[in-house]
């Protein structure tokens, strides 16, 4: 019986190891620049007011970077483009920070 269960425990580490301790065959190759990467960087534009490196901002749809305020304190403030700008609108009280 001890031999039976031995046996059964050897086998699954074995086969679960299997696949998990896969190495590839031969030299990896390493980019040597960032031209050769397959990761491709892009700009977090974002149109929404957030805090980033340099303060408050939003991107417009040109990627242009331009300088808001947090959110004010309270409740229903949300970030909108309404009447042709960006900003804290307040929907219950239906007016701009």
């Amino acid at each position: 019986m001890r031999y039976l269960t031995f046996v059964g425990v050897l086998s699954a580490v074995i086969l679960s190891g299997g696949t998990a301790m896969a190495l590839p065959v031969g030299k990896v190759q390493v980019p040597s620049t960032a031209a050769d990467s397959l990761v491709e960087q892009v700009h977090g534009g974002h149109g929404a007011c957030a805090r980033g490196p340099a303060g408050w901002h939003y991107h417009t749809r040109r990627g242009v970077r331009v300088a808001c305020n947090p959110r004010p304190a309270g409740r229903y403030w949300g970030w909108q483009f309404r009447d042709g700008r960006y900003g804290w609108w307040h929907s219950r009280e239906r007016r701009w920070n």
